[in-house]
């Protein structure tokens, strides 16, 4: 019989040590994850929303917002420019002889954006152009994003992600010098 009791005994304090140590610091744990996204989110759209309204990308702005998201802990950024190409003299075969053309995106990746503000300093952009921009937070092996990674494993639902994102239309032409 002693035996029993004592089993009992440990299972019960194991069941106190994860209600009173492992949640709480979860939850500290998410809610600093939660306030990391919300300011990436912000800085993310305060700069997307800065390039649609000026209509460029400088290496200035770039560098401003790589700063501002730096202090928070983003694993990556990606910036994605479709450029509006009108094609306004493409008569196309299937709609009426009246309509002409259809506009197309082109799309320009990270890396060759990055690359165009490292040569000429910045990227012009066209009213009617697309930014996308979207920063990924960085793994730092906080308890609670272990936590989730582990159940989204065992669940058989992936990895579980966090990222923040912001698309704009460009509202008026860059300068070209």
């Amino acid at each position: 019989m002693p035996t029993n009791n004592t089993l009992l005994t440990f299972i019960v304090i194991a069941i106190a040590g994860v209600v009173l140590f492992v949640f709480p610091i979860m939850t500290i744990s998410e809610k600093n994850d939660t306030m990391a996204l919300e300011r990436i989110q912000a800085e993310t759209t305060a700069f997307v929303d800065k390039v649609a309204n000026e209509g460029e990308i400088t290496e200035e702005s770039l560098n401003a917002f790589e700063t501002a998201i730096g202090s928070v802990k983003p694993s990556s950024a990606q910036i994605e420019i479709q450029q509006l190409d009108e094609n306004v003299g493409k008569k196309t075969g299937f709609s009426s002889s009246s309509v002409i053309g259809q506009n197309v995106y082109y799309s320009i990746y990270d890396e060759s954006v990055r690359e165009t503000i490292s040569q000429n300093g910045k990227i012009p952009l066209k009213q009617g152009d697309l930014v996308s921009v979207e920063v990924g937070l960085s793994s730092s092996g906080s308890f609670a994003e272990g936590f989730r990674s582990a159940i989204y494993g065992i669940t058989g639902n992936g990895s579980y992600e966090r990222a923040a994102r912001a698309v704009s239309e460009v509202k008026k032409n860059g300068s070209t010098n």
